[in-house]
């Protein structure tokens, strides 16, 4: 850190690079001019700081650092050898330090006119810059001046104003303390301001959350996935998986830019009594274990630990949409919604019965590879039949289909049955179908014939009833035929439950005594004609053994 002051022939003087102890000084936060009137580093050495218009601001801190019985005085315009790549980064990773241990900050606002200051101060430029907030929170006493030096008056006596302006809650701003705020929070109060390079609206934050990390001018905004990725190896705050996805259609856990935590302001994090699983970044993406609900085509609700402290709903909880990928640990974040998170209550969802589990996931930051973009564009939204190629039947669920051939979708929210028939008895021992997808979303079929109890499933008078566990439970299989494509349950023998697979769908053909149907055959196969790709159901017998339309 390299310190300002005159000595006592009027001359001013630059100290060595010091690297402890530092004397006390004052310190100043402004926003800079044109570069041609800043004075520089070089400008001391050559002794034309003088000529400089931004002379008056070497001489203002000089003499605020006289009035306060202190000697020095520190300005980052010339403070600082920025030819030497190594002081740079040093000094950026040192600058929230330095501020909060200045003895007395002095923030010049050069747009703002006393005379009017109540209105022109929120609308001042100084608020707008991604520097001046570490500037505004790291100090303790910190005193505001117009564009002619006058005094505004101090941190604290203005902190409600400030507080309205910057939506920074007072109490952060008096104590200092930034340990309570959530990550979300905190990255909200860099939201809206702007900085000349792109790096640094990652590099004025380090600070804050108090990391390190080295500067790599022309890397853009992996300059701020980089300062995420330090924030999650010290800290497991959920919030900063809180961001709202705005534009984006498909991204990581990570923000491309403070810009996403704008809606942050409300986020808390959430009380974890049996601990956090432990989430870090890997060459498979980022690794974290979340419990997750099936929620739309091939996409899971993720509840993270967090919570808005806005809402109404009590408990609060949040949550995060991933769509998987091709290989079955992989994920991205997905936008459904307009922002990319859901807010609700996961009592009431227990209370549905929804079915969870606990995962460890990989989630991929992009997508870059064509396989993976291909099969994000080939999802199965639901299922589709064509009357003329399955037995006599009438859709019953969902209720008045129409068009040919039939479709019905996997709505945001919804689990369970997708579709329900009923065969005529003229179509043999078959009775009932159902189809829907089951945790991993592969396309599942049940069937109910004719061995079938009244304490078996009905899928048509229940078409959304408690059976629809069905689809997601694999457990007590009795007799399994093709490689586990088909099996009994052991718990209701009038049930036989056809697992496909979510890439390649279903294609199997009973054996003797199956159903008693000789030969069926049940294909789901994806249809991507459509603009929503559906799985086409479709039932043959060999044998002809049921009749069609």
């Amino acid at each position: 850190m390299r310190l300002l002051k005159f000595d006592n022939q009027g001359s001013l003087r630059v100290t060595e690079d010091l690297h402890a102890k530092f004397p006390p000084y004052v310190i100043l936060s402004h926003t800079w001019g044109k570069e041609k009137d800043e004075v520089s580093f070089d400008d001391l050495q050559n002794e034309l700081w003088k000529s400089k218009a931004g002379h008056v601001k070497i001489r203002f801190c000089a003499q605020q650092a006289q009035k306060n019985g202190l000697k020095h005085f520190w300005i980052d315009t010339c403070c600082i050898n920025k030819q030497s790549s190594a002081e740079l980064s040093e000094a950026i990773n040192s600058m929230y330090n330095w501020y909060q241990g200045a003895r007395l900050c002095c923030v010049y606002l050069n747009d703002v006119e006393k005379t009017n200051w109540k209105r022109s101060l929120p609308k001042s430029r100084w608020f707008k810059r991604g520097w001046t907030l570490q500037e505004l929170l790291a100090p303790r006493r910190v005193t505001f001046y117009d564009r002619l030096w006058r005094r505004l008056g101090s941190k604290s006596a203005l902190a409600r104003r400030i507080a309205s302006i910057t939506r920074i809650p007072t109490a952060a701003l008096i104590s200092g303390d930034f340990t309570k705020y959530s990550v979300a929070q905190r990255m909200s109060w860099s939201a809206g301001r702007a900085t000349t390079r792109t790096e640094d609206g990652a590099y004025c934050l380090l600070g804050l959350f108090d990391v390190n990390m080295p500067l790599l001018y022309g890397e853009g905004q992996r300059a701020f996935v980089r300062l995420q990725e330090e924030i999650i190896k010290y800290n497991d705050d959920h919030s900063i998986f809180a961001w709202s996805m705005q534009d984006l259609k498909f991204s990581g856990l990570l923000a491309p830019s403070p810009a996403y935590f704008s809606r942050c302001h409300s986020l808390a994090s959430g009380e974890s009594f049996k601990g956090r699983e432990p989430f870090a970044m890997t060459n498979r993406g980022l690794s974290i274990g979340l419990e997750i609900t099936p929620w739309a085509a091939d996409t899971y609700l993720a509840y993270i630990d967090s919570t808005d402290q806005l809402m109404d709903q009590r408990p609060a909880a949040m949550g995060i949409f991933l769509r998987r990928l091709s290989q079955d640990d992989q994920y991205i974040r997905v936008n459904i919604n307009q922002n990319g998170l859901w807010r609700g209550s996961r009592t009431a969802h227990k209370s549905q019965n929804r079915p969870t589990e606990e995962r460890r996931l990989y989630i991929r930051q992009s997508v870059s590879n064509e396989r993976e973009q291909e099969h994000l564009n080939k999802k199965s939204y639901g299922f589709s039949l064509t009357p003329r190629r399955l037995p006599i039947s009438t859709v019953l669920y969902p209720r008045n289909p129409s068009g040919e051939p039939y479709s019905a979708i996997l709505h945001p929210g919804q689990w369970g049955p997708v579709l329900v028939l009923e065969f005529q008895p003229e179509s043999g021992s078959l009775r009932q179908a159902a189809l829907g997808f089951d945790f991993d979303f592969n396309p599942v079929c049940l069937l109910r014939d004719f061995w079938a109890s009244d304490e078996d499933p009905d899928f048509v008078r229940d078409p959304s009833g408690e059976w629809s566990h069905l689809f997601m439970d694999p457990l007590g299989r009795e007799e399994i035929f093709e490689g586990s494509k088909i099996y009994r349950r052991a718990d209701h023998h009038g049930i036989w439950i056809l697992a496909g697979h979510r890439l390649w769908g279903l294609d199997v053909c009973s054996t003797e005594g199956l159903l008693d149907i000789n030969g069926l055959g049940v294909t789901l196969k994806r249809d991507v004609s459509r603009t929503r790709p559906h799985w086409d159901f479709c039932m043959d017998n060999f044998n002809g053994s049921f009749r069609r339309r």
